[in-house]
């Protein structure tokens, strides 16, 4: 009733100028939804808002200014001969939605994240401005990245994290390196730039109003007392020598670009209210002189701070990981980068991305945990756990998005993975929190007046990329396990009436869904389960297979588990991989995982191709956006670096080696035939899983394989099963130990 007056001036308002009502509009397309006490999450509105306001900004700026040198993402999508290109026309918003792909550096406890893209633009912050280095030829001919013949990008992980672009042009080849270090007076990002012959005689180092999302304001630029540098917009950038001459420009006078080939004056600075102010530092060379330069700021700008660890670096985190190692060198490369994204996007607060997604949700955050816990690096895991009680309700609500009914469970499921692979207990404080956390997603599930799904939650947003609001069961198959895990949790610590209360909901809750599914599979004509009861199937039944992987709520073999993976390898493959039609409209790394995840715990050999799939669409610096462009083969949706999806690879890697079921620890069931050349070695060493520590090695020859494992237990010792694909299952009597078996 209190909004009554507001709707009615909105209506009026908008009828005056010509304008759709808008309440009208709002109420019809509520219509396709079903009725929910939060119509979509505000957290999800105010990111919309902010990326189509910048979209905005680059409507209004990038189409009327072509002549500047923008970064990857707009050269490409608005070039009329490339593939990216997409028209304009009534767009009131102008998003990179083709090459949504880059890749930060930083140190492993400090939340600021530099980002590179493509070509080797330096984004030093957060959204901020960028940096790139331009080279003049001997014939007096500038050349910016946009001119390379051809891009090369990868990681260098030897001594850290560094990013390696290299440029081709015709008569010379430009090499980039962005990193971070931690030197005595702070932590630094740099960028060095190298060049591999004589044939130029400058190179500039180039401030830049843009990043890989479009325009970011650059509103003063001059040079530092000590001229061996220049201040943008408070900050310090500093050269590793002295430049030869600084050029300003504003954006009444145009891209400083085009005023390389003109003898301007050596200034001091420029100001542009318009907050398109850009400059060069010019560096000369003789023929014969090394053809090098490089530049370095704070890794923490104007206002933001390191976090208490800031001290950590890579030398001092990786030795705790599991360590990994296949025969497979881009499987290997990959899997060494996912360990780097996933420790430096785990600060304190786990991100599910280094720049559009450098925001915390429940949901990514108990993947990400996950496999924090599968590469032993259980200190960070806990580190990130803590975080989580600050975020609960009074209600007992863990609320990251308002609206998603989700993250109960999930929160629930992964301490129970924490402390059942640690042996730990949780403390009163922390056990009455998870209590009360069960306690709502009971109250949640009773629903109201005129429940249309009695014993099911509620409808909800729910994973975001399945629809709008519904009863979904992807939000009841978290409940279903976070509840299990609580009352194994409360038996733990000698609360066994918590225990039987918190399991028999959980077997009510299950059954629930059981009658649900059924009603559905009549209703359908199969066993396919469908995103929600009244769903068709659609590419949303990915989200289903939840209560396989990483759930384990269903036996590898389970009807519907497998006639969903049937619908879904029938109609959602794209180019071998998982196309998600909605909302992302792209292929989908870690979906596509999970139905490799689903396939492996089956026994099913379509596990490899998916793998293989994923593997070759990552891009040369290791990394997966949240989907991927199918004929561009960048990113079109989400972060560029998308931290759920490393999780998802490591702990694809692990699994091929040791995964858990609820009879045994399976090792070296994923291990495929193309991996066991006579002479390789491959391990995965000390991975924590539930109960302990567990370790296989595995050494092919001509005739035979020999697999060596070693197992420690802090309770009772789990029962292990060898299922080496080919050849007999073993389940050896011992904790460690080897065998050598036949080959066929």
């Amino acid at each position: 009733m209190k909004l009554l007056p507001l709707k009615s001036l909105l209506r009026r308002q908008a009828a005056a100028r010509g304008f759709p009502d808008p309440i009208a509009l709002l109420e019809r397309i509520g219509r396709f939804s079903e009725p929910s006490e939060v119509a979509f999450p505000v957290e999800l509105l105010r990111a919309g808002a902010v990326m189509h306001a910048r979209g905005f900004l680059n409507s209004s700026i990038l189409q009327y200014n072509l002549d500047w040198k923008w970064p990857y993402w707009i050269n490409r999508q608005f070039d009329p001969s490339d593939a990216s290109f997409i028209p304009r026309a009534f767009s009131l918003t102008h998003i990179n939605l083709t090459h949504r792909n880059w890749v930060a550096v930083g140190l492993p406890d400090i939340a600021t994240y530099p980002v590179v893209d493509p070509a080797g633009l330096l984004t030093p912050y957060t959204d901020s401005w960028s940096l790139e280095l331009w080279v003049c030829d001997l014939k007096g001919q500038w050349h910016a990245p946009d001119s390379a013949q051809q891009i090369e990008q990868r990681l260098e992980l030897e001594n850290g994290l560094a990013v390696v672009t290299t440029l081709v042009f015709q008569d010379f080849t430009l090499r980039l390196c962005a990193d971070a270090t931690h030197p005595d007076t702070g932590p630094v990002c740099r960028l060095r730039g190298s060049l591999d012959t004589g044939q130029c005689q400058a190179m500039a180092i180039a401030v830049r109003p843009a990043n890989p999302e479009g325009i970011s304001f650059v509103h003063s630029i001059s040079r530092l007392r000590e001229q061996s540098g220049l201040e943008v917009d408070g900050i310090a950038l500093r050269f590793d020598s002295a430049p030869d001459a600084c050029h300003f420009s504003d954006y009444r006078q145009g891209d400083v670009f085009h005023q390389l080939d003109s003898q301007l004056p050596d200034s001091q600075g420029r100001s542009c209210p318009h907050g398109m102010a850009t400059a060069v530092a010019l560096f000369r060379y003789a023929a014969d002189a090394p053809q090098t330069l490089g530049c370095q700021l704070p890794l923490t700008g104007v206002g933001q701070h390191a976090a208490p660890a800031a001290e950590v670096n890579w030398s001092e985190v990786l030795p705790d990981t599991c360590r990994i190692q296949v025969p497979d060198p881009q499987f290997q490369y990959l899997t060494d980068a996912a360990m780097h994204s996933l420790i430096l996007l785990s600060p304190g607060d786990v991100y599910p991305g280094s720049f559009t997604y450098k925001r915390f949700w429940f949901r990514d955050a108990a993947y990400m945990v996950s496999a924090l816990l599968a590469v032993g690096l259980t200190k960070r895991a806990k580190r990130v756990l803590d975080n989580f009680p600050h975020r609960q309700l009074r209600s007992g609500y863990f609320r990251s998005q308002e609206g998603e009914w989700d993250s109960n469970g999930q929160v629930l499921w992964i301490f129970g993975q924490y402390f059942g692979a640690t042996g730990e207990l949780p403390d009163k404080q922390l056990l009455r929190g998870l209590i009360k956390a069960g306690e709502w997603i009971s109250g949640k599930r009773k629903g109201g007046k005129g429940h249309a799904h009695p014993g099911l939650l509620p409808p909800g947003f729910s994973a975001e990329h399945l629809g709008p609001n519904d009863y979904y069961y992807w939000d009841d198959f978290w409940s279903v396990a976070g509840l299990r895990a609580l009352a194994q949790l409360c038996g733990d610590c000698g609360n066994q009436q918590q225990e039987a209360r918190f399991s028999a909901e959980a077997d009510d809750l299950q059954t629930c869904i059981d009658q649900s599914l059924a009603r559905a599979a009549a209703r359908l004509g199969r066993a396919a389960m469908p995103a929600a009861p009244q769903r068709r199937l659609d590419a949303a039944v990915v989200g289903s297979l939840v209560a396989s992987y990483p759930l384990r709520l269903y036996a590898p073999d389970d009807e519907k588990l497998q006639d969903s993976m049937t619908y879904l390898q029938e109609n959602c493959l794209l180019k071998g991989a998982f196309f998600q039609e909605m909302i992302h409209s792209g292929i989908n790394a870690y979906l596509t995982l999970h139905m490799a995840q689903t396939a492996l715990r089956a026994g099913d050999e379509q596990f490899f191709p998916l793998i293989n799939s994923i593997a070759h669409m990552a891009t040369g610096a290791g990394q997966w956006p949240e989907a991927i462009h199918p004929g561009t083969g960048g990113g079109c949706m989400g972060d560029g670096q998308h931290g759920w999806a490393a999780a998802e690879w490591l702990l694809m890697m692990r699994n091929l080696f040791i995964r858990e079921e609820h009879h045994a620890v399976i090792l070296a069931s994923g291990i495929p035939a193309q991996w066991l050349e006579p002479g390789t070695v491959l391990h995965c060493e000390n991975s924590p899983v539930s109960g302990g520590l567990v370790s296989l090695e595995i050494r092919p020859a001509a005739t035979t394989v020999e697999l060596r494992w070693t197992s420690t237990w802090h309770g009772s010792r789990r029962p292990l099963l060898i299922a080496l694909p080919g050849l007999p299952e073993y389940s050896p009597p011992e904790a460690s130990g080897s065998i050598t078996l036949k080959r066929n």
